[in-house]
């Protein structure tokens, strides 16, 4: 990810308190997003994405496979999409299956399709999250036909900067480009800078919301979007939303889809991630949170704040320390350059590579977040590339890595031969793999990499599920990140379950009234602990009240 720097865009005090109360209920009013705003895409063609949406939805909604599953979430819609008809005739979907689409394959065969079967079911505003199966698509290839691979090359993606052409970058992902279904974003494309909003990035209007997708309204989603314009040399490379919110032209949080991908090396892998996505409970005093950089700036300058707020590792660190409920002793935060300060795990000996020995976790962790193979001293070894397998991961641990790459092997396409990077499906794999990560498929310049601060604020510390966690990370949309794993896990905290009866819920307020417990090591059990744990115990009581109402 060589195009930091260089980028164009630098330049309650008590539970029972009725005040108290009502400030977290109006905060927490619209819950969590709910199974039944799930649609799951599949293609009936690919065994793989067949077997994947039958392990999640059940075999009652995805026939031809196994038979008699009952599925993980068997209350999400379902579509098989080569049952329906693209905007060029014959079957929806992508057969045989392939990881790199043109743009024009990705509007007939995809995105037309999908936008047409949920106004056909009605669908089109009480779904609020797409899900993308093993063995369909991943990548949106450059528009420009000549430079169609274009950002797996950086020094390609230099060189056509160079020429004046940062206005023209269309290469994204499938799954960002689906977040903004019902915008037909290609519509003048003819490989000029700015032409089509296909071109570039657009602000992600969910980017930092405090609250679930389901607290704002898609009676606009329809509609067809004005965005502005930057100015300068940096139209097209990335568009404004309209200020105003009331103007049913204005991109708002309700108007796009949260897209998630159930997506690895293999089914196995990809259903062991499923299952490791359940009935997660954190071990907030043994779990490991891994934050390391190098001292450099990949995490953000703060140059440009629609997209780059700051310096993520320094802002999640503080974060993490304000709140307090992992204890400080827990939490590395490590800026220091060289391989003998690169952080891995016990399960791979990186001792003999050059520059080491690297510094070793041994106990789980729950988060990793690092440079990985952008960190300074790691090009000569091996682990630039094996890092996240040599780390014991917990359930729900997360791996968020500053790599250009690394979500690029899917589909049998492999990692980038010009750029050695982990890749997130080798790091979900097996077992013992994280359950959860965020990844690019292309070049996506660093500036614009899910930010860790926000996926602990929503998911380590609040109660948004994984994937409206993940959306609140994402500085833009219609770009390269893809957001793998089980969209509707919700997090839970282990010490938050006071009565230990395997649950976070009113009858913990009342067990922690009875016996007050210092959930955030601040050396006394107080009002601000009473205050973090009924925040909690709102969130999921909502959520549940929620599922139940069809």
């Amino acid at each position: 990810m060589p195009y930091s720097d260089s980028s164009p865009t630098k330049t309650l005090a008590r539970a029972l308190c009725a005040g108290a109360v009502a400030l977290c209920a109006s905060a927490l009013a619209s819950a969590q997003l709910i199974a039944p705003e799930v649609l799951v895409v599949y293609d009936s063609r690919i065994a793989d994405s067949r077997s994947v949406a039958e392990y999640y939805a059940g075999s009652a909604k995805v026939p031809g496979g196994a038979g008699s599953l009952p599925g993980i979430r068997p209350l999400v819609s379902v579509v098989d999409i080569s049952t329906l008809t693209s905007s060029v005739g014959g079957p929806a979907g992508v057969f045989p299956a392939a990881g790199d689409i043109p743009y024009s394959t990705f509007a007939a065969q995809i995105r037309d399709p999908l936008r047409a079967h949920l106004w056909s079911t009605q669908q089109a505003r009480r779904i609020r999250c797409i899900v993308l199966t093993k063995g369909l698509p991943h990548r949106i290839q450059n528009i420009d036909a000549v430079n169609a691979g274009l950002g797996d090359n950086p020094a390609s993606i230099n060189a056509y900067i160079s020429a004046g052409r940062i206005g023209n970058l269309t290469f994204c992902s499938v799954d960002a480009e689906l977040t903004l279904l019902m915008q037909t974003l290609n519509t003048g494309e003819a490989g000029l800078n700015a032409d089509s909003r296909a071109d570039g990035m657009i602000i992600n209007p969910f980017f930092r919301s405090p609250t679930s997708i389901r607290g704002y309204s898609t009676r606009s989603i329809s509609a067809a979007k004005t965005f502005l314009l930057p100015g300068g040399g940096n139209n097209g490379f990335f568009w404004f939303n309209q200020s105003d919110p009331a103007l049913s032209t204005t991109l708002t949080a309700g108007d796009i889809y949260l897209v998630a991908r159930l997506d690895g090396n293999t089914v196995a892998d990809v259903r062991g991630m499923i299952d490791r996505a359940q009935n997660l409970s954190f071990p907030i005093g043994s779990a490991r949170i891994v934050l390391d950089s190098d001292g450099g700036t990949f995490d953000g300058t703060g140059n440009f704040p629609p997209i780059d707020v700051g310096p993520d590792y320094a802002l999640t660190f503080g974060v993490l320390q304000s709140d307090g409920r992992f204890p400080a002793a827990n939490i590395i935060n490590d800026a220091a350059g060289s391989f003998a300060n690169f952080w891995v795990g016990p399960l791979i000996n990186f001792n003999t590579q050059p520059g080491g020995p690297p510094r070793i976790l041994s106990q789980p962790a729950l988060l990793v977040a690092t440079y990985g193979a952008n960190h300074g001293g790691t090009g000569a070894t091996t682990a630039a590339t094996t890092w996240a397998s040599s780390y014991n991961f917990l359930p729900g641990a997360i791996i968020n890595s500053i790599e250009s790459y690394n979500g690029r092997s899917f589909n049998g396409i492999g990692g980038n031969p010009f750029v050695g990077q982990q890749q997130i499906a080798d790091a979900l794999a097996g077992t013992t793999g994280a359950t959860f990560a965020v990844g690019n498929v292309w070049e996506p310049f660093s500036l614009t990499v899910a930010d860790n601060e926000q996926i602990v604020r929503s998911f380590l510390l609040g109660n948004l599920t994984w994937v409206e966690a993940a959306y609140t990370a994402l500085p833009v949309l219609s770009w390269q990140q893809i957001v793998v794993g089980d969209p509707l896990a919700t997090p839970r905290r282990d010490r938050e379950d006071i009565n230990l009866d395997g649950r976070v819920n009113i009858d913990d307020l009342y067990a922690w009234q009875a016996n007050p417990v210092d959930l955030n090591n601040s050396g006394s059990a107080d009002a601000a602990d009473l205050a973090l744990l009924e925040t909690s115990v709102r969130g999921y009581e909502l959520a549940a009240m929620k599922n139940t109402q069809r």
